[in-house]
């Protein structure tokens, strides 16, 4: 294209979504690594994705640009009206649409799960606006044009009236109007308002969820740990930004806010980037509109009014979810799921942004080329529409500043966390006092200490009474461990600033502070203090947890804790089932294991199978809670009781357990055909690494044949199957005594599509934590009866639950996943030990479905015949190379385990 033709591009529009993208890259990689890290194990996965969603949307903008159509468009637009409706109904069907967190808007495609909203939307307003083109001027009501506009409102309003948001109709109808008013159909607004407000009102007043969100917009921090959740955190957020915000990837609040990376975005950018920050997002956003409006005005002018009708249409509904996002974040609406347009996470969404701003600047361009007289002296059609939206970006910017600088109440809330935050990663000044309120110990299930107080001092100085002639200060700053002259200047400044007070050092060892003492400086003196220990540092950390510069409890046992562990004057001791012998063994397998291989994360339990004690809980990467200066929040997690994985192969006995509690299966099969190696569901294909043939029920397991279990899963009603996985637990939250352990996903049987109910028998469709499998697998070493998991000695409370099956199908279970023995060394004899287990290798989903990367599971119990304990191990994220080994890197530690536990005597 020639420099003649390329000035004819609105430059201004391409800066201004440029710019806003770009800002959105830098959001989305600091915002997003909290939640990809908790959901998917990895904290550049929303991350990675969004680069591959922002290519793809670029190429597609291009691909309009130049091949756009109008009048094929227009011709086919009835067909997409039909195909827009046919995708929101497909949503709807078990097995096609894909339902998260209760709403139906998503559709499989084959590995791919699309949000279909804006699709839909963009398709809408095609036709939408070849109505208003072609009737521009119509004032009819009981004209066909309106009856066809409001017969699709109407259905798009009850169709999306089944899920729990409406904002979405609310957000379109609002545009309709919008465009109405624009053709001049003045009377199908006035009719199609009334309707839609009777529509908002019953929908409201029917769904007391709906309610309860508008109720919350007044009282959110009355609210604070129920409905108000999400707005507290956000007004927090914008309350810490202030003017200038914390800091580019220092926000603190992102790491607790649900859907940081799309629905709360701007509360991340201003914490991180302050009201400025904020400010600029929205003046972006509010050149996007005015330079859309421009076009379209200019469109309309030159009777171009089907691509002028369209980018109106699109771009006032682009702004409005812009206006809808901030005032949602800043409490001025209810919380509803609305993306900000180029800065939120979402692939659709983003993909008919790209496609909006590729069809105004096309319709722009082509204006251009066709009309010779300058286009600049053309005033905006209907320039007080775009006033009203200018002063909405006005108002909520206004709101901003005022919630950001002014509120004062904001800012001790954010304070909060971020003192939360900061006793988390470091030990503060303030120690627990010696005199004053005492806290117990938490010790190991023979009485090992793993947390403690211990006494020790604080060494500081009066600057005033400082001998700064003392020939002995060489020797003083080598006990101290510090640098002589950043000492001296320290104290010289504080004495020329008269104050009388300095730390030399923090949390010396009373043999320290003797020899401190016998050197005899004067201006010395020293503070006696106590300060929590932990013996054992970063092998039981994930379970012991760590306190705060008072001693409260901030994550594990000494935050389930904390309250027994400051009972009375000198506090009370707590006895967790852990042996610290099998957790240090327990730990080491794990990290040497993910060290040699280059496993980037992983966990492993142990537990008792009689009573459900945890004698071992680890997670890697781990973290030193007595040296917090090196300390990354994401080492923190907990991956034993927090991160989610579709259990693969790791379900298959509980799929056979499922079918022998049918009668008629279990007198009627004894083994599987599974020739020729596949089985089609559909227009879905399930396949086995090889034509196996007649698999009897230990074979399947052996050799973890998916066509099998899939047709041991279809011979036997849904309801048995889904009864027998809900009574182990599988899609609950167990009540372990640690805090942040996630709730499972088990849908419901009633949802299980015959492809849905294939996939799930060998372990995709349901999600489960390692804890999960632990507690699931007890049913089968105890032959049915399954304790709850405990991390207390002797202290149950909970008692003892029963999977839906009968001992005998659980041992004859048991006895089919019999595994090769491991070989044990006890007192100097070497024997094989009978073990019973199973591993999966289960593939992880990527931004494009299913991909080349892994999450190994070894789930085993010894000795097979009355086990005494289970052993579960998860790895996960290995280079390419390795990452299809990790099953069996998962079992070769769980044989490691075995080998350490036989030799020690821990009942």
């Amino acid at each position: 294209m020639g420099n003649d033709r390329q000035a004819r591009l609105d430059w201004v529009l391409i800066a201004a979504v440029a710019c806003q993208v770009v800002l959105g890259i830098f959001l989305i990689y600091s915002a997003s690594s909290a939640p990809g890290e908790r959901i998917y194990a990895d904290s550049l996965s929303f991350f990675r994705r969004h680069l591959w969603v922002l290519a793809v949307s670029l190429v597609v903008a291009v691909a309009l640009f130049w091949h756009w159509r109008s009048y094929l468009v227009k011709r086919y637009a009835k067909h997409l009206l039909g195909l827009a409706i046919a995708l929101v109904l497909l949503t709807l069907v078990p097995g096609v649409g894909a339902k998260i967190n209760g709403a139906s808007r998503w559709l499989q495609i084959g590995p791919l799960i699309v949000y279909m909203q804006p699709v839909v939307i963009l398709f809408i307003a095609v036709y939408s606006s070849k109505l208003f083109a072609d009737n521009f001027g119509s004032n009819r009501l009981c004209s066909r044009p309106s009856l066809l506009l409001f017969s699709t409102i109407v259905v798009f309003a009850l169709l999306n009236s089944l899920q729990p948001d409406v904002t979405s109709t609310v957000l379109l109808v609002t545009v309709f109007l919008f465009c109405g008013c624009i053709a001049r159909w003045y009377k199908f607004v006035g009719i199609t308002f009334l309707t839609v407000a009777c529509f908002v009102l019953f929908s409201v007043m029917t769904m007391p969820y709906r309610w309860a969100r508008i109720a919350e917009l007044y009282e959110p921090f009355n609210h604070r740990f129920d409905s108000g959740y999400q707005m507290v955190l956000s007004l927090s957020s914008i309350g810490g930004g202030g003017v200038w915000g914390v800091g580019y990837g220092d926000g603190l609040i992102k790491n607790y806010l649900p859907d940081v990376q799309g629905s709360f975005i701007y509360s991340a950018l201003v914490e991180e980037l302050g009201a400025v920050g904020g400010l600029t997002a929205l003046a972006l956003a509010a050149v996007i509109c005015w330079r859309c409006f421009a076009i379209a005005g200019r469109l309309i002018k030159h009777q171009k009014h089907f691509e002028g009708m369209l980018v109106y249409f699109l771009s006032f509904w682009m702004t409005l979810l812009s206006i809808f996002h901030v005032a949602c974040v800043l409490g001025l609406l209810p919380v509803f799921n609305v993306p900000f347009p180029f800065l939120s996470y979402g692939g659709s969404y983003f993909l008919v942004f790209m496609v909006v701003v590729a069809l105004a600047l096309k319709f722009d361009y082509q204006l251009k080329l066709s009309n010779n007289s300058s286009l600049k002296e053309l005033g905006f059609y209907r320039q007080s529409s775009l006033l009203i939206l200018m002063t909405s970006f006005v108002t909520v910017g206004f709101s901003l500043v005022s919630e950001a600088v002014s509120n004062k109440a904001l800012d001790k809330e954010y304070e909060k966390y971020r003192m939360a935050f900061h006793h988390l990663l470091h030990k503060d000044e303030k120690k627990i006092p010696v005199a004053g309120e005492r806290k117990g110990k938490i010790v190991d299930r023979f009485g090992k200490p793993l947390a403690k107080s211990v006494r020790v001092y604080n060494v500081w100085s009066n600057p005033e009474g400082f001998d700064f002639e003392n020939n002995k200060l060489v020797a003083l700053s080598a006990l101290l461990d510090t640098n002589l002259k950043e000492t001296v200047d320290r104290i010289h400044k504080f004495n020329s600033q008269g104050k009388k007070f300095v730390y030399l050092k923090k949390g010396v060892d009373s043999d320290i502070v003797q020899a401190v003492k016998n050197l005899g400086i004067s201006g010395v003196y020293f503070n006696p203090v106590e300060e929590r220990h932990y013996p054992f540092g970063e092998s039981v950390a994930h379970v012991v947890g760590i306190s705060d510069m008072d001693g409260k409890g901030l994550e594990g046992a000494e935050r389930f804790f904390s309250q027994q562990l400051f009972d009375g004057k000198e506090g009370r001791d707590v006895q967790l089932s852990i042996d610290q012998r099998i957790q240090q063994t327990v730990f080491a397998t794990l990290r040497d294991t993910a060290s040699a291989h280059s496993i980037e994360k992983g966990a492993a339990i142990v537990v008792d199978t009689r009573n459900g004690e945890v004698l071992a809980l680890a997670s890697y990467p781990s973290y030193n809670p007595n040296n917090r200066k090196n300390l990354l929040i994401q080492n923190t997690f907990n991956r034993a009781i927090s991160s989610r994985v579709e259990p693969g192969m790791a379900i298959s006995p509980f799929t056979l357990m499922g079918a022998m509690n049918d009668r008629d299966f279990r007198d009627s099969v004894t083994a599987v055909d599974t020739a020729p190696g596949y089985l089609k569901i559909g227009k879905n294909v399930i396949k086995d690494p090889a034509n196996y043939g007649r698999l009897t029920f230990p074979e399947l397991l052996e050799k973890r044949s998916k066509v099998g279990l899939s047709q041991v899963a279809s011979n036997v009603p849904r309801k048995t199957l889904w009864l027998t996985l809900d009574s182990l637990g599988l899609g609950m939250t167990h009540n372990i005594e640690l805090p942040g352990q996630v709730a499972g996903y088990l849908p419901h049987w009633s949802d299980w599509s015959d492809v849905g109910t294939a996939t799930l028998s060998y372990g995709y469709g349901l999600s489960v934590t390692p804890l999960h499998l632990a507690q699931a697998y007890l049913a089968i070493a105890n032959d049915g009866e399954m304790p709850a998991v405990t991390l207390t000695k002797n202290q149950r409370s909970k008692g003892v639950g029963s999977a839906l099956t009968t001992p005998a199908i659980a041992r004859e279970i048991r006895f089919y996943m019999e595994r090769k023995p491991v070989s044990v060394s006890k007192n100097g004899v070497n024997t094989d030990l009978r073990i019973a287990g199973q591993g999966a290798l289960v593939q992880k989903v990527g931004p494009t479905g299913y991909e080349e990367n892994y999450t190994g599971l070894f789930v085993g119990m010894a000795p097979i015949e009355d086990p005494r304990y289970l052993v579960v191990v998860m790895l996960d994220n290995a280079p390419t190379d390795q990452s299809r080994s990790l099953a069996i890197l998962a079992e070769a530690a769980f044989a490691d385990v075995v080998a350490a536990v036989e030799q020690l005597d821990w009942q």
